[in-house]
């Protein structure tokens, strides 16, 4: 799938950003599924089938990409990098791709992905 139909209309420097975001989770977790929402505008990274299966989503914006974690609320965030003030979910706004090599950034991934397995029975 071609990522452009999301970021179409996006700056080059925010369509690099949601690529480099997309192969970073891809690169951690290359057998998800993508499930990709056009009407919303955004992208899903998918453990097992449906929205509870999601564990990642990423949105475009005009000067960030949202990366979002499905049940981010009840994460370790010891570097406080998550946002948001929902009950369930939250959010990094990332700017640069440097973001994505984070310790903690990475502590998030790691986390995000080792709940959604035991929340899925995965």
């Amino acid at each position: 799938m071609n990522t452009h139909s999301i970021t179409s209309g996006y700056s080059e420097e925010i369509r690099s950003l949601f690529d480099a975001a997309r192969k970073r989770i891809l690169d951690i977790l290359p057998d998800c599924k993508e499930e990709w929402d056009f009407q919303a505008g955004l992208l899903g990274f998918c453990l097992a089938d449906g929205y509870k299966g999601t564990i990642f989503t990423l949105m475009p914006a005009k000067g960030h990409v949202t990366f979002g974690f499905y049940n981010g609320g009840s994460l370790s965030d010891p570097h406080h990098l998550l946002e948001g003030t929902g009950k369930v979910h939250r959010h990094i706004k990332l700017r640069t791709v440097e973001q994505l090599n984070s310790a903690g950034f990475f502590h998030l991934l790691v986390t995000a992905l080792d709940a959604s397995k035991v929340r899925l029975g995965v």
